[in-house]
């Protein structure tokens, strides 16, 4: 797992990884974007079936992972101009907030 994560991801959201697998799990990858961060950067966000976000960095590795909130998702269909959220995806994401897993993500701000 280490040349696949991040040093700030294997020191600092492991936990979230952890807790994420034993609630919504991960699922498959839906969607990707691809983008320039706000310091330039390279990076991608990536949707998973179970609501989970994936950001890599331009080396591919995974930099964090979060439970999205409903916004969450409509933003990010918004900004790619991918249409609505599908109803499937977003049944899930409010799923995933009524049961308290997208608060209670260690870390999680």
């Amino acid at each position: 797992m280490a040349n696949k994560v991040t040093i700030h991801f294997a020191q600092d959201r492991i936990d979230r990884a952890a807790y994420i697998a034993e609630t919504v799990g991960f699922g498959e990858i839906i969607r990707t974007a691809e983008y320039f961060n706000r310091n330039n950067l390279f990076e991608m966000k990536q949707i998973t079936e179970t609501g989970v976000l994936i950001v890599r960095g331009s080396s591919g590795q995974i930099v964090t992972m979060f439970i999205m909130r409903p916004e969450q998702v409509e933003e990010i269909y918004r900004k790619n101009h991918w249409g609505r959220v599908p109803a499937w995806l977003m049944t899930k994401v409010k799923k995933n907030w009524k049961k308290g897993y997208t608060q209670n993500q260690p870390d999680y701000h």
